[in-house]
């Protein structure tokens, strides 16, 4: 056997070892199992949950050689174009808006080949030809292929008026070796390129692979948990009666910059996952710490800055004024942070002199109470909608420890167990379960699918779905109901999918609608209670009460004389009316 060939059996007898074991720690089937491998490895240090890439799989009869499309605002996955309206609306697109579109094939074979790129270049074509429109891509494509291009026909559409900061990569995925690619796959993935550009306007598009060796090494590299910070003058304090542990340091800016940025230049986005904003662009404030940054050059930054504070789970002092932080999280300063990044980011730093000093808060704890206490503190200070804090209620905590005691993880800090490596099918987060109990306890499933990042923007709202007088059983049995939904949903959807056989869009749309019919038929009452959902036994309830409720929400649907406009049905107030109307009489 020749020394190349053996090597890549090498590579495939590791990857597929990998694969068993990620099959194995996070619950999953064969189905899709290289796809979701594979895309949640490359998006390994984005914020996109194990649904979000399940929901991106496009894969099927007429998917154009597409696997997958991703669309990530500022390293955010979005799922539906309400998201980005709303998105929108809030204000929350501005000039520092990044947007990121991943068109993604994976194979699940041993080399790359240039058929692949024969089938994506026609696909491509249509996907950037916006005179291409529904009526033309439904004779073509599968249903859930047309969602992801319209959704990404629309972000781009919306970023790029107001920012340059815009990339669209075609990821080819396979169990080859990417050392041996050949000239005849490089040169169709040059083509394609260029076509890339020319259809979409946007310079900032390249082609990426990713083979056997490039996953596996993805897979076992452990995450960020250890830095050392460089530090020009400090103090450290304890409280008696408190066994947790606080430094107040002067670190010079340049060191900082290092601090927080990966040997390629990229900001260490995961040490920000606790912080309840991401960079805000250039709001009143920021404008002020850049102004800081680039003309008072003569005064002390941290007279004129709040500083940043850090937690973390243990801080070991070393010589030479550096301290060794675990477990690190930013969890006030990244406004300043990034403005600091941003000032320095793309210079010769090793060559460059700046004497001014920012000011750093650390506090090594492991009692989530005075984490609680300390996030909300720092960041209750400045102008922050309640919403974007419930995560220290005690609520939240409540009921993220009762989905413990019942093996099941509940996201309140963002991504918290998913770095724990937690089985992913298992993991349940803030947004999604409001929009579960929204539609299943409050009868609203039209809102849940309209309004999906908006529902916990109110105080009002947030009460009336996160309340003490809710069995906290209810939240853990909406999220697995909502799971085996999406479980039907999913087997439907590449055999039997009657909503996009008859209508030209996918049974998705109706996930929440179909929960709440389903839910309403096995429990025999369409009004049930918090009690009644937290009593129920979801191995009883087999998919025939999900195949009555599609049949329901066809007759429905025809008998609105809308034309079968599936989108807009599904965020009418009117079809759930009379949803409520047929399973009443």
């Amino acid at each position: 056997m020749e020394k190349g060939a053996k090597n890549v059996s090498n590579q495939i007898r590791l990857i597929n070892s990998v694969i068993e074991n990620f099959k194995d720690e996070n619950g999953l089937d064969e189905a899709f199992l290289f796809e979701l491998f594979a895309i949640s490895q490359i998006l390994k240090n984005k914020n996109i949950d194990f649904d979000d890439i399940e929901n991106s799989i496009v894969d099927g009869g007429n998917d154009g050689g597409i696997d997958s499309i991703i669309v990530l605002l500022n390293d955010t996955n979005l799922n539906t174009v309400e998201e980005l309206e709303e998105l929108k609306e809030g204000g929350e697109l501005n000039r520092k808006t990044e947007l990121e579109v991943l068109i993604i094939q994976v194979k699940d074979s041993d080399s790359f080949k240039e058929r692949v790129f024969d089938a994506l270049s026609i696909t491509v074509q249509d996907v950037f030809e916006y005179s291409k429109e529904y009526d033309y891509l439904i004779t073509r494509y599968n249903q859930l292929l047309i969602d992801r291009i319209l959704l990404l026909r629309k972000a781009l559409d919306e970023v790029m008026v107001i920012s340059n900061k815009v990339k669209i990569k075609i990821v080819y995925i396979s169990k080859g070796d990417t050392s041996q690619i050949s000239n005849g796959v490089k040169n169709k993935a040059e083509s394609i390129k260029g076509m890339l550009v020319d259809k979409s306007s946007v310079t900032n598009s390249t082609v990426e692979y990713y083979g056997a060796d490039e996953l596996r090494k993805i897979y076992i590299e452990p995450e960020e948990n250890e830095l050392i910070l460089k530090f020009n003058a400090d103090f450290s304090s304890t409280f008696e009666g408190v066994s947790s542990l606080g430094y107040v340091v002067l670190a010079n800016i340049i060191d900082y910059y290092k601090f927080v940025s990966k040997d390629n230049g990229e900001i260490r986005e995961g040490i920000f996952e606790n912080n309840i904003r991401h960079f805000q662009g250039k709001v009143t404030v920021n404008r002020g710490i850049i102004n800081t940054l680039n003309e008072d050059t003569d005064l002390e930054f941290w007279w004129l800055n709040n500083g940043i504070t850090i937690l973390a789970n243990e801080i070991i002092p070393l010589p030479n004024n550096k301290l060794k932080i675990k477990n690190i999280q930013i969890v006030n300063g990244l406004q300043t942070t990034f403005c600091i990044y941003d000032h320095f980011k793309g210079l010769n730093v090793d060559t460059l002199r700046d004497n001014r000093s920012v000011l750093i808060k650390l506090i090594q704890t492991d009692d989530e109470k005075i984490m609680d206490k300390i996030i909300y503190s720092t960041n209750s200070q400045t102008e922050v909608r309640p919403a974007d804090l419930r995560a220290t209620d005690e609520l939240q905590r409540d009921i993220e420890n009762y989905f413990l005691s019942k093996g099941f993880y509940y996201d309140r800090r963002k991504n918290y167990y998913k770095n724990q490596n937690k089985e992913r099918a298992k993991i349940f987060n803030i947004a999604k379960t409001a929009q579960y109990i929204e539609t299943l306890l409050f009868k609203r499933p039209h809102i849940a699918r309209a309004n999906p990042t908006s529902l916990l923007k109110t105080d009002d709202n947030y009460k009336r779905i996160f309340s003490r007088s809710i069995n906290l059983e209810a939240y853990l049995k909406a999220c697995l109901l909502f799971r085996k939904t999406s479980q039907y949903i999913k087997e439907k959807t590449h055999s039997d999918d009657i909503i996009s056989g008859r209508y030209g869009a996918s049974m998705k749309n109706l996930s929440f609608h179909l929960m709440l019919t389903s839910t309403s038929i096995y429990l025999d009452n369409f009004y049930f209670n918090d009690t009644d959902l937290a009593n129920m036994d979801l191995d009883d309830m087999d998919f025939s009460y999900f195949d009555t409720s599609i049949m329901y929400l066809i007759e429905i649907i025809d008998s609105m004389g809308e034309g079968g406009n599936i989108i807009n049905i599904a965020k009418s107030k009117n079809y759930t009316n009379l949803i409520e109307g047929k399973l009443t009489q």
